[in-house]
């Protein structure tokens, strides 16, 4: 007699109506078995009372928030409806939310939904957990979830997930954000540095620096949220979100400060009062600007690509700064191209790697496009820093600037002031000097 390899399985099983939490959620508890040679498995609602199963609420009544939890003990509370009345209380936890009163069951409709579910599992790939050293297998199910008391039929397809390896690639993820910020934070130091004076502050545009710096609240709080949904994660996107506060709201804060008192010194010259206003209305700008994204986003949602590529379009306020007032060399050139390359990381990960952690499927067109959307926004910046900033400007499109360069031909001797050229830097006229003969006196010899 040969006696096949089966597993005992147990499932928590909880149906939802599309959204990742809801108060209508129906919960119940199944086991059955696992044959592995043929991959079939065999599932069945089962507790502790013969009449126990997911409970389907109804009736006149059923927009009201009902109980949060349908399993075992929520069922046998209320299995004895001649023994309870509205006035009734039960005081005790119910998984997923607090149970108040019995008067649900007789307020309600309730019908005991019994669930059986055969499915198909097959092996999908296989692969190597480097820290356990053994081979892991990562497995997809089909099949059917069906109730003959509800009757319900469901299909059902589904993907394993290995948590550890899930993971490790959160927490390599985090620590290649952490990275990108401590670079970010370098390079934003010296940039600081560069343009600590007021003539060269005046050079850099707000909305680059500013649109930078709504970017990493965002990525804060992106972070953040997932650091607590995830609890296993918290520590490793924490620190992440921590590094993208301290750039936002210390370093990119301060340059934008910077900046605003070098275009209004007026504003930090007339005391106290007068500075609390500058102050304030560049903070309030800052922070309607952050909601007004969040709106945005909000509603382009559905237009991921051009959000993304409209997110990172932050250096053509830069670009358009330079040409109108003719700024040399705003900006460092480190500071561009790492700024640029530190910050393709995140959105690249998401739209190129194969193997995330968002199980996102690549985005390859999307990716190169905003590759080379940042590639040209650098390429343009680095040429202005070096051939200057109006260099792919006609000259017919130019505004008239004062040549301070020209050639001045001299004028002959007695030419009049109207027929001389002016000086570019004395505005007089330049006449050349009159000739001076010198005769030299020798001796003649014998």
């Amino acid at each position: 007699m040969v006696v096949e390899a089966v597993d005992m399985v147990q499932v928590d099983l909880v149906l939802r109506d599309g959204r990742y939490s809801s108060v209508r959620d129906l919960h119940t508890y199944m086991q059955g078995i696992y044959h592995k040679s043929t991959g079939l498995l065999y599932l069945w609602t089962v507790c502790n009372s013969p009449e126990c199963g997911m409970y389907m609420f109804g009736g006149p009544q059923a927009d009201m928030k009902p109980p949060g939890f349908f399993g075992p003990d929520f069922v046998n509370g209320f299995m004895n409806e001649g023994n309870m009345s509205r006035e009734d209380e039960v005081d005790g936890e119910m998984g997923y939310g607090r149970v108040g009163n019995k008067a649900w069951s007789s307020r309600m409709g309730r019908k005991s939904c019994m669930f059986k579910m055969q499915a198909q599992v097959a092996k999908r790939e296989t692969f190597v957990d480097d820290e356990h050293e053994k081979p892991l297998e990562a497995i997809s199910l089909s099949g059917n979830l069906s109730s003959v008391d509800c009757n319900l039929y469901m299909t059902v397809n589904a993907t394993a997930m290995n948590f550890e390896v899930y993971y490790s690639k959160a927490i390599h993820y985090t620590l290649m954000v952490t990275a990108a910020s401590f670079c970010q934070v370098l390079l934003l130091v010296r940039q600081i540095e560069y343009s600590n004076s007021r003539s060269s502050a005046v050079k850099v545009s707000m909305l680059t620096i500013g649109a930078q710096a709504i970017m990493d609240s965002y990525l804060c709080l992106m972070h953040l949220t997932t650091g607590i949904v995830v609890e296993a994660l918290f520590n490793a996107f924490a620190t992440a979100a921590f590094f993208k506060f301290m750039i936002f709201s210390i370093f990119e804060m301060r340059y934008l400060l910077i900046i605003w008192k070098a275009r209004r010194p007026q504003g930090f010259q007339e005391g106290w009062n007068a500075m609390r206003r500058e102050l304030s209305m560049l903070y309030s700008r800052f922070y309607g600007c952050l909601l007004a994204g969040i709106v945005v986003i909000y509603q382009m949602q559905h237009y991921s690509g051009a959000l993304v590529l409209g997110m990172y379009s932050f250096w053509i306020p830069q670009i358009v700064h330079n040409i109108q007032h003719d700024h040399r060399r705003p900006l460092l050139v480190r500071y561009i191209v790492g700024v640029s390359a530190t910050r393709l990381l995140i959105p690249l990960y998401a739209l190129a790697c194969p193997s995330n952690f968002l199980h996102a499927q690549p985005n390859t067109p999307l990716a190169l496009a905003l590759l080379a959307w940042q590639a040209l926004q650098v390429l343009i910046l680095v040429a202005q820093h070096y051939r200057g900033p109006r260099f792919f400007v006609p000259r017919r499109f130019r505004p008239h600037k004062y040549d301070y360069y020209r050639r001045i031909p001299m004028t002959e001797m007695g030419a009049s002031a109207a027929e001389a050229h002016d000086c570019a830097i004395c505005m007089m006229p330049v006449v050349r000097p009159s000739p001076v003969v010198t005769f030299v006196c020798a001796p003649q010899g014998d």
